[in-house]
């Protein structure tokens, strides 16, 4: 079975003029914290909302908060496949065992909550600025390009590729390039583990391992202090 994807699920466009939060791991433990307000504040994440820590089971709960967004992530999508069509190889190894305990209902409500994660958000801050959202990274020069790779005005093939490549790719971190993305104040990625936060032109990378020994969980307030936080 293929699964397919709106446009509207590749691409979203998100305004929003209250607190900002981008986090690389969801956590109530972090969002208290920093004293998280959900009546005001807004939190967005670069992914991994399963397959990475103990709250995996309650992803669905996440998703039905109204001040929570979060882009796909490559294994939120092995969760997808894993719910509505076969299991793809690697996903146990790789933290997906407690998807396969779960009963098929189970796994099938998860797979369907997941499948309506966008590939990137794009966030405007409160004095204009625009803030971009991926999982792991930005696969053109230009973000206006990214946006219409992702939502098909160059093609079905080259969506597909862009949208797959925007959830694995490491290129950008693996050859250390500082070449801004052109057309976008800030993007935020996570997938690439790092151990302190990261800048790569206008890139940033907030995945500091929370779930690995010595990692943390980190959390960075956008479109006013930056301040970065971690536990």
């Amino acid at each position: 079975m293929a699964i397919t994807r709106s446009m509207e699920q590749i691409f979203l466009g998100v305004i929003s003029w209250s607190a900002i939060f981008m986090v690389n791991s969801a956590s109530s433990k972090l969002l208290s914290s920093v004293g998280f307000y959900e009546y005001s504040d807004r939190l967005f994440s670069v992914g991994y909302l399963v397959d990475r820590g103990p709250e995996s089971r309650q992803v669905n709960d996440w998703l039905k908060k109204p001040w929570f967004k979060s882009v796909m992530g490559n294994h939120d999508y092995w969760c997808v496949e894993g719910g509505l069509d076969t299991e793809p190889a690697g996903h146990r190894e790789y933290g997906g065992e407690w998807f396969y305990s779960l009963t098929s209902d189970e796994q099938k409500s998860i797979g369907l909550s997941l499948h309506s994660l966008p590939i990137a958000i794009q966030v405007e801050g409160r004095n204009g600025e625009k803030f971009g959202i991926v999982h792991a990274e930005c696969t053109c020069l230009s973000w206006s390009r990214f946006e219409e790779a992702l939502t098909g005005e160059l093609g079905d093939s080259y969506r597909n590729y862009h949208a797959t490549d925007a959830m694995w790719r490491r290129s950008r971190h693996a050859n250390q390039t500082t070449i801004p993305v052109a057309g976008i104040d800030r993007i935020f990625v996570g997938h690439t583990k790092v151990t302190a936060v990261l800048d790569l032109g206008n890139v940033r990378y907030i995945d500091t391992g929370g779930v690995f020994e010595n990692g943390l969980l980190t959390m960075v307030e956008i479109g006013g202090s930056e301040a970065i936080h971690s536990i």
